[in-house]
């Protein structure tokens, strides 16, 4: 009887072990999407490119991934549709670590520290601060 019982229990446990109540370590924080649904954004100025622009078109999107770009697509059944008349979309063009467009830093011009130091000391100024004569 002691013996039934015991491997119940060690059964129990081991199935107990077995099953997820939840997830331990997510693929990404946050709430899930669950949908897949289509992203259509339709009437917008598109680049798909550095030097071609596609005037009044449509991004298709599903899942987080560009799926067509043009005039005139179709759109499927579960999609949500987005009007973007007026706007412009750069769809995986844009790379956050280029500096590409950005006009380069200016250097600060050098100076001569031995023509500074000497107009101070002509002036009396050292530091830059006037020396303290008591009246």
């Amino acid at each position: 009887m002691k013996h039934i019982l015991m491997s119940l229990w060690v059964s129990i446990a081991v199935f107990g072990i077995t099953l997820k109540a939840q997830e331990i370590y997510p693929e990404r924080n946050g709430v899930k999407n669950v949908h897949s649904n289509y992203h259509a954004f339709t009437h917008a100025t598109i680049h798909p490119s550095s030097s071609k622009i596609i005037e009044d078109a449509t991004l298709l999107i599903h899942k987080g991934k560009v799926v067509a770009v043009g005039k005139n697509l179709k759109t499927p059944k579960n999609c949500v549709v987005h009007n973007y008349k007026g706007k412009h979309i750069y769809p995986s063009f844009i790379d956050l670590f280029s500096n590409y467009g950005i006009p380069p830093k200016k250097k600060p011009q050098k100076t001569n520290q031995k023509n500074i130091k000497s107009s101070r000391l002509k002036k009396g100024l050292t530091t830059g601060i006037k020396p303290y004569a008591p009246k």
